[in-house]
């Protein structure tokens, strides 16, 4: 039998007794390191700095599932290619949910024999060079209105709040097409998460900004300069931390 000597696998489930008895397993017949995580969420957190070699999952799990966690791994440097074993006792509608996108990705009815898990994952490994017969789609998240909102009621609270402003309304989003905005300064924020990545940004127009500015250095600012410049930058982390404060 072949040996996988320096092998890194993560083993995820959060049925403890099983987790336990997948750890003992791969040890002995592939003399591999294996690490555990019993939820989606915290294999995450240890896949996301770390390489591994291999990733056995469950699929129905607490927090973050094996479909969620396979789409956020693979958006990371460190296991975008990673070969990723299902092991699952729900194969059969699981096995209905996937649809093509990602690479390396196999699926096997949980519990199975020894012989056959251990021959399932020597032919993943083995076989990372071609497209494996399962993969799983990378599907857009719905955009959740209460996750957005959060932003605005945070970024009225922070400019009435701090500014001279009151009343505010938000209006509903438009798109500019293939012309500029127009903005005078702008600031943004990069925001990353297992499930989300995108950039918090606040822009101004230079006579409402000088007005802010005014109010928040308690001097009338006549034009943008370098002295107010970093007042933007100071509203969107304020509204940022009044944001998680929300969450």
């Amino acid at each position: 039998m072949k040996e996988f000597k320096s092998q890194k696998i993560l083993c995820v489930d959060d049925e403890t007794a099983h987790l336990m008895l997948l750890q003992i397993t791969l040890q002995e017949q592939l003399n591999a390191s294996v690490v555990t995580a019993n939820d989606g969420f915290l294999a995450f957190k240890k896949a996301r700095n770390q390489k591994f070699d291999l990733i056995v999952t469950d699929y129905r799990m607490p927090r973050l599932d094996g479909n969620d966690l396979i789409t956020a791994l693979r958006e990371t440097d460190t296991n975008q290619s990673t070969p990723i074993l299902i092991y699952t006792g729900f194969y059969e509608s699981i096995l209905k949910e996937l649809n093509p996108s990602y690479k390396y990705i196999d699926l096997l009815e949980k519990p199975s024999e020894d012989d056959e898990l251990i021959s399932t994952i020597q032919n993943l490994m083995a076989d990372k060079s071609s497209i494996s017969k399962f993969k799983v789609e990378k599907k857009r998240p719905k955009t959740d209105l209460n996750f957005l909102n959060s932003f605005i009621d945070a970024t009225v609270y922070t400019l009435e709040q701090m500014t001279s402003l009151s009343d505010l309304v938000h209006q509903a989003p438009y798109v500019f097409e293939n012309q500029s905005i127009g903005v005078s300064i702008s600031a943004n924020i990069t925001m990353r998460s297992s499930l989300f990545s995108g950039v918090l940004g606040i822009g101004f127009h230079e006579t409402t900004f000088l007005r802010i500015a005014s109010d928040l250095l308690d001097s009338e600012q006549e034009e943008i300069c370098e002295e107010n410049r970093d007042a933007a930058g100071e509203i969107i982390n304020i509204i940022y931390g009044q944001t998680k404060l929300t969450f």
